[in-house]
């Protein structure tokens, strides 16, 4: 499966330079508009993921670049926002072989999670120490529900 991008917010240079042509504004009102329409692309979205995911227990599996070096492991949310900042710069959300990642780019790194859906009966600190490969099986990619729910 090809990658699906839900949101990125690279897509601004595009957008502030259509602005600035189409517009005839300066380079920074043009930056200022088009980081408005990503933001509240961003702010479309996100309450879409979150309506989707509100009443489901989610498994986020992480890989995070920190100043001190990477970081894996996972954790059993039921909110999405308790992981994810609901707005920042460098941000792409997408589906990739029926994933729903998450790549956060700051200054220490970049920061990858796969949002799953938690289906384990059991509390997920039963499950402490588990690897990644041994949580699948108690995890469903949502990647095709995302795109399903979003795009039909």
């Amino acid at each position: 499966m090809e990658r699906k991008t839900l949101y990125a917010d690279t897509d601004i240079y595009p957008i502030a330079s259509d602005i600035e042509v189409e517009e005839q504004c300066t380079e920074a009102e043009a930056f200022e508009k088009a980081n408005a329409i990503l933001h509240n692309e961003w702010l479309h979205l996100w309450d879409k993921l979150e309506s989707l995911l509100d009443d489901k227990q989610i498994c986020i599996i992480y890989d995070l670049g920190l100043w001190d070096g990477r970081h894996e492991g996972w954790c059993v949310t039921d909110r999405l926002s308790k992981i994810i900042p609901s707005f920042d710069a460098d941000i792409t959300i997408y589906v990739e072989d029926d994933e729903l990642m998450v790549e956060q780019v700051h200054h220490d790194g970049t920061n990858r999670l796969i949002v799953r859906l938690w289906q384990a009966d059991e509390n997920e600190y039963e499950f402490d120490g588990i690897n990644a490969e041994l949580l699948s099986q108690y995890t469903t990619p949502l990647g095709d529900y995302v795109l399903k729910a979003l795009y039909d």
